[in-house]
């Protein structure tokens, strides 16, 4: 299954997941949370958030820190 779906008018791929939605999942826990956490609200596939947040981090919109084997994502400080 894909996180990306083709627009009818276009036939570009589109994002089924914002980028933004992932952001305000994390906000809403309190600005930081793991990436099953973040995963369940949009109920997505765990390997699909993970992608999703690592490039919101390398876009620089959240931040991540490692601890043990778990990423714990958090919203950037602007």
């Amino acid at each position: 299954m894909t996180n990306e779906s083709r627009d009818d008018h276009t036939g570009k791929f589109t994002e089924k997941y914002d980028g933004s939605d992932f952001v305000d999942v994390i906000e809403r826990l309190g600005g930081s949370a793991g990436t099953t956490e973040v995963a369940e609200e949009p109920d997505c596939p765990h390997s699909t958030a993970y992608h999703r947040l690592d490039r919101l981090r390398e876009e620089g919109r959240i931040d991540s820190r490692r601890i043990g084997n778990a990423v714990l994502w958090v919203v950037a400080n602007e």
